[in-house]
């Protein structure tokens, strides 16, 4: 009995690993263009969103650019799986080589949808986005069978390699395996206070008994704290925090992380008339040593004075916005 005792203290230390591996999430391919070709930025994303993209807005390019994510799907149940879509622009959604959502081919917000039938396993997914110019969005969302609401892609059913089908089973049912696995050392503890306890009626080594008793319930309070660890580890190496407060902690820690940035990487030729140029959209920096932050449309957030270089003549001075017809436009005066 006490070798079995051993035995059971293994998969209750190893059980947990399952928790954190295989490695969860989903690989993401960034592209400078709009063909998905010769990707920047290939890296594992916990979520499948562009969080990344706003994120190192200063570095990407926020304009013609392409983003694909790959890995694989694990679905807990057969049934219908519905599966959502809003881009813009366009956007696809592949599982296991078929389109089932196709949001393609489009120039503002549109929302996709579709239900499916889906048996449980693994299946691999494939998502798509593409950006030509202008504000961009993307959002994936699913409803497995048995629930109402939409949601993200959960990270714990998101696999970046595919894995066996044994592993597979392990990582949907690891609860209740280390669960099981407790329930086993307790009984196995219990039939050996049991047997002890005979002994020592019989012997009359008390003594033997606290001792014995300290012993286990030493093990019990180690093995505890190393599960408390672990599972501690995992909580605090996922970020649970809704993403609306993900962003505005991003945001907040944006000025700390501002580049500087050229009169040439902020402004391009204007396409309307009687305007020269106009602020690129999607720029973060700092500018002249003063923090600058443009939107999707093209709007800076505050109007910023730059100082006149001495060493170029009718330098710019300041940061403006002018709107006529209901269409505002950022221009940049002498």
């Amino acid at each position: 009995m006490r070798y079995l005792t051993r035995i059971l203290l293994v998969p209750i230390l190893l059980v947990p690993i399952l928790w954190v591996w295989p490695q969860r999430g989903i690989t993401v391919k960034f592209s400078p263009n709009r063909n998905w070709l010769r990707p920047a930025v290939v890296r594992v994303e916990r979520r499948i969103n562009l969080d990344f993209l706003t994120a190192a807005s200063a570095s990407l390019p926020q304009q013609e650019f392409s983003v694909e994510w790959s890995g694989w799907l694990r679905t807990d149940r057969d049934g219908q799986y519905a599966f959502n879509l809003r881009s813009d622009d366009g956007s696809t959604l592949e599982l296991d080589g078929h389109i089932v959502v196709d949001a393609g081919g489009v120039a503002f917000p549109t929302t996709r949808a579709a239900t499916i039938a889906m048996i449980r396993g693994l299946h691999q997914i494939r998502l798509r986005f593409v950006q030509t110019d202008g504000a961009y969005e993307f959002y994936a969302y699913w409803t497995p069978p048995g629930e109402a609401e939409l949601a993200a892609f959960p990270t714990e059913q998101l696999f970046v390699q595919q894995q066996p089908a044994v592993i597979v089973f392990l990582t949907r049912h690891v609860s209740l395996l280390w669960a099981l696995c407790w329930f086993a050392l307790a009984l196995v503890i219990a039939a050996r206070i049991a047997k002890s306890a005979r002994e020592i009626a019989s012997t009359g080594r008390r003594r033997f008994a606290r001792r014995l008793t300290l012993a286990l319930a030493s093990t019990i309070v180690a093995l505890l704290v190393a599960e408390g660890i672990v599972r501690l580890a995992h909580y605090v190496r996922e970020d649970r925090r809704p993403l609306e407060v993900q962003l505005r902690g991003a945001r907040a820690q944006a000025p700390l992380s501002m580049q500087s940035l050229r009169l040439g990487e902020i402004v391009q030729p204007s396409r309307y008339a009687g305007i020269v140029y106009e602020l690129k959209p999607n720029v973060r920096g700092r500018f002249m040593g003063q923090p600058l932050l443009i939107n999707s449309q093209g709007f800076a957030i505050t109007t910023t004075r730059v100082a006149k270089s001495p060493a170029h003549s009718g330098s710019l001075e300041w940061v403006t916005r002018r709107c006529s017809g209901g269409v505002c436009q950022s221009r940049i005066a002498a």
